[in-house]
């Protein structure tokens, strides 16, 4: 059955003890890389996202043009509130990760547009306009852990691929014309992902802030979960 999720997730930062809809991961392995870490100890909520009915749905193209609209009107404010989170930020860390391939909420509203939706100026869903607080809250708090936010939607593409052609021969749509924010790479996927995984790898983390960024990434994959929720509610 599929954990009820309702609750808007908590992301935690330096300041908060990390009880709340998301526990904290236990200490990052200092020996272990952050690409590594990070992807073992989302595996759970990796899996749990892949099997959400409505991401089921995607695959199977199966939603209508105005329930893709709905969703990637609500991932166009969640990407926007983290490129203005890296854009804000004088952290090294994020700052030396975020690229410009990285930004993907003016592709996001695009599509919104090339599926005849409306853009509403904030969020319609409660749990993204959540998620955006969130976002903008460690922007001000632990930039560092922006780390894990990006980590989990830049990751997301690998898989979006397969959605996008599903969604592009199920509504009858031209090549990356209403999907170009969930394939904004094109043949470029792999290495640019490749090149992210490897970017984390050599940054200096501390082992504090890398559990930190775990978590964000984990609060992220229940986030998004949260919005798929709201969209299209899970029967468990």
């Amino acid at each position: 059955m599929t954990p009820n999720l309702a609750s808007p997730p908590a992301i935690p930062t330096p300041h908060s003890n990390g009880h709340g809809h998301t526990a904290t991961p236990a200490a990052t392995d200092p020996t272990a890389s952050l690409a590594g870490a990070l992807r073992s100890k989302t595996h759970d909520l990796h899996v749990m996202a892949e099997k959400h009915p409505f991401q089921q749905r995607l695959l199977r193209g199966q939603v209508s043009r105005d329930e893709l609209a709905a969703y990637l009107h609500e991932l166009a404010h969640v990407h926007a509130a983290l490129e203005r989170a890296f854009e804000s930020t004088a952290h090294p860390i994020p700052r030396s990760l975020f690229r410009d391939h990285h930004y993907r909420s003016g592709l996001a509203k695009h599509d919104v547009a090339a599926l005849d939706g409306l853009f509403a100026e904030l969020p319609r869903t409660r749990s993204a306009k959540s998620f955006v607080s969130a976002i903008d809250d460690l922007a001000s708090a632990d930039p560092v852990s922006l780390v894990g936010v990006l980590y989990v939607l830049e990751g997301a593409t690998n898989g979006n691929v397969f959605l996008a052609r599903a969604l592009e021969q199920s509504l009858g749509l031209e090549r990356r014309v209403a999907t170009s924010s969930l394939d904004p790479h094109g043949d470029d996927q792999r290495p640019r992902w490749m090149a992210f995984r490897s970017l984390l790898d050599t940054l200096s983390v501390p082992e504090a802030e890398a559990g930190r960024i775990v978590a964000a990434a984990r609060a992220t994959f229940r986030a998004v979960h949260d919005i798929a929720d709201e969209l299209a509610p899970s029967r468990g």
